[in-house]
């Protein structure tokens, strides 16, 4: 299935994407990162209070285009924070320069996980944002900014509050009336 969509651009363009903005690995010096040559990785970025982060990254896909077709399932942005408690501190992200509103958040904890592979780490918390019209991405240049607004004064944050994780989920319906799981029996 995979095959045959890179021959088709028609077919790829609403095929389900994950853009992630590059990030180091810890086991991997950013001396050694050949992927692109020339080009350090964006990610991870130390977060102090009232200092934005600004994260850039290009998307390819027309989503307003293809929700007006009635393609779009879900679009969703994920930021994951290192080393923080949400109901301590206050964060705002802003998309494209518009502060994403709570309604559309979702905390996602990761302070500890293990899966099959082992722990995930580092630890913290993915603010995920099911993107509504208003805040679909643009071709081309996107931005992210976080901000931390308010810091636990009681907390010493020892490794350091960190955006180590952004990513961009497009999902899309085969047609406009195409629903996955349309019944629950």
């Amino acid at each position: 299935d995979t095959l045959r969509i890179l021959g088709h651009p028609e077919m790829l363009a609403m095929a389900d994407k994950l853009y992630r903005v590059r990030s180091a690995k810890k086991s991997v010096p950013p001396t050694d990162y050949h992927w692109i040559p020339g080009v350090s990785p964006t990610l991870p970025k130390v977060l102090d209070v009232d200092q934005p982060v600004d994260i850039d990254f290009r998307i390819s896909d027309d989503v307003s285009r293809w929700n007006d077709l009635g393609r779009v399932e879900s679009v969703k942005l994920r930021v994951r924070i290192t080393s923080i408690e949400p109901s301590l501190n206050e964060i705002e992200i802003y998309f494209n320069d518009a502060l994403l509103p709570d309604q559309i958040l979702k905390l996602n904890d990761s302070t500890f996980r293990i899966l099959k592979h082992g722990a995930v780490g580092p630890y913290g918390h993915f603010y995920e944002y099911l993107l509504t019209p208003d805040y679909y991405p643009n071709i081309g240049n996107n931005s992210v900014k976080v901000v931390w607004v308010k810091a636990d004064t009681e907390v010493e944050f020892g490794g350091g509050v960190m955006v180590y994780d952004v990513d961009f989920e497009i999902k899309y319906r085969r047609h406009r009336n195409f629903e996955k799981n349309p019944v629950d029996y």
